[in-house]
């Protein structure tokens, strides 16, 4: 897994406030009404296992929900709890630790959450091996209840595995390349940063991405004028849903449904996630 230990420091000026969008919760709370019955959705336990800068925790806490979360790095998890308590939201729920996706059985044992959420396109750190993709399925699958549910989200990608983003000026999806993000107000400060990433990949045989690489700048401007450029490149794997579906039937999700997911960060993408919704058990009808 990739750490965000590395761009902690730049998530929250790169993505402007997202942990106080309501955006994935509300997706996922839609979600829990349709396959859970409403008169114990807020009883159940639920493990949000990416949460970040504290997205979609701080808003699915709002919404009354019993919300446990949990990530890989130890500086987000830093910003999640301060977020967390800058908004008013209880934090105690957030486990300070890092905590790996391969070892969710060991932290919190068997049967202990009955929803299990990954948001934030996080799986695709990891590579599409046993000891990757699987394990981290694998450990969300044994720490679920019976007929628990698996909530992931990927980003949307052609057929050769590259990120899509809409363009609605002429109507289609583009391959995404370059994003420019504008210039940010440093919070507490009157410093401002203009950040930009590029997307390259790499490719197999058949021309299928592999894997790719998000390079991503931030320049800095501080009150004298000074200029201080960094850049970061995060590694990851392309994570299409067709594909996610049947890992998660692999480690024994019996029913997976996708489902058209949600618009983005409001950069003009159009519902550029894919939710994929994985029951462990079904013992009745849905």
């Amino acid at each position: 897994m990739y750490s965000y230990d590395n761009i902690a420091d730049w998530y929250d000026i790169w993505f402007e406030g997202y942990y106080k969008s309501e955006e994935p919760a509300n997706a996922i709370s839609a979600l829990i009404e349709k396959y859970r019955p409403s008169a114990v959705r807020k009883e159940m336990k639920i493990l949000d296992c990416a949460c970040g800068t504290g997205n979609p925790y701080i808003a699915m806490r709002r919404k009354g929900f019993d919300l446990v979360a949990c990530d890989g790095s130890v500086e987000m998890i830093k910003r999640a709890i301060g977020n967390s308590e800058r908004e008013g939201v209880d934090s105690s729920g957030i486990i300070k630790h890092p905590v790996r996706w391969d070892k969710l059985l060991t932290e919190f044992g068997a049967r202990t959450f009955d929803i299990v959420i990954s948001t934030g396109n996080s799986l695709f750190h990891e590579p599409p091996t046993n000891d990757g993709v699987i394990a981290a399925l694998s450990n969300m699958f044994q720490i679920l209840s019976d007929d628990g549910i698996c909530i992931i989200d990927t980003k949307k990608y052609n057929e050769m595995r590259e990120e899509i983003n809409w363009d609605g000026d002429n109507g289609i999806w583009i391959k995404r390349t370059r994003r420019y993000y504008g210039i940010r107000t440093i919070p507490s400060s009157s410093d401002f940063v203009e950040l930009t990433s590029e997307l390259e990949y790499e490719y197999d045989n058949y021309g299928k991405a592999t894997r790719g690489v998000i390079g991503i700048t931030m320049s800095m401007k501080d009150s004298a004028g000074v200029k201080k450029v960094e850049r970061c490149d995060v590694p990851f794997f392309p994570l299409p849903a067709g594909e996610l579906s049947g890992w998660m039937n692999m480690v024994g999700f019996g029913f997976v449904e996708k489902i058209d997911g949600y618009e983005d960060d409001g950069l003009g993408g159009y519902d550029v996630y894919d939710l994929l919704v994985g029951v462990k058990k079904i013992s009745r009808r849905w």
